[in-house]
């Protein structure tokens, strides 16, 4: 094989090559669009079951409340004529568990977001001079732009899941604080029941 023959066989294998990596930074680049799409959407959805948890929260702390004026009202517990009760074994824990709970959303620094830049000298040396090697050079600055691109979208993916990790951590120790509570509070109704 003479050397003309090989450099056109080296150049078109490059040119394939930098084909292929231009259409796999492309279905990168929709595969991490989608990501984004999809935690956005379970961020969402997370916001909205954190929203109902601290509704759920209230109303058991309104309910162990009412728990407590039944008990005075039906002399159960304590003296109704004494200025402050003192708190119960069950409510120091279920206060414990809610501030603990609420203690628990912290979320790890991201990582920093670089700007995209262009390079400016050409990635590749010229030796036949023709639009192969141009299209060559189009492809490998494409897919360095593309890397710059990728690397901050996958910044922005990390982010969100550390976010929502801390959000999950947050809501775990909710649900315990929150399964506890209703513990307690269906414990207390037995009792007045049954009295």
């Amino acid at each position: 094989m003479d050397k003309i023959t090989e450099i056109n066989q080296i150049t078109n294998e490059s040119l394939a090559s930098t084909q292929r990596m231009r259409r796999l930074m492309l279905e990168s680049e929709e595969a991490g669009k989608e990501t984004l799409i999809n935690l956005n959407q379970q961020g969402e959805k997370l916001d909205k079951i954190t929203g109902q948890t601290n509704i759920l929260e209230e109303n058991l702390k309104e309910t162990h409340e009412n728990l407590s004026k039944l008990n005075k009202v039906l002399g159960v517990f304590g003296n109704p004529f004494k200025k402050r009760k003192s708190p119960t074994k069950d409510s120091i824990e279920l206060g414990i568990a809610i501030q603990n709970s609420n203690e628990k959303l912290k979320v790890s620094a991201p990582l920093a977001r670089k700007p995209i830049g262009k390079v400016s000298s050409p990635m590749v040396s010229k030796i036949t001079g023709d639009q192969r090697e141009n299209e060559i050079e189009e492809n490998l600055q494409f897919v360095d732009e593309m890397v710059g691109s990728l690397r901050n979208m996958a910044v922005d993916i990390n982010k969100e899941l550390n976010a929502q990790s801390g959000k999950l951590d947050y809501l775990s120790a909710k649900a315990g604080a929150t399964a506890k509570s209703t513990v307690i509070a269906s414990q207390r109704c037995e009792k007045l029941l049954k009295k």
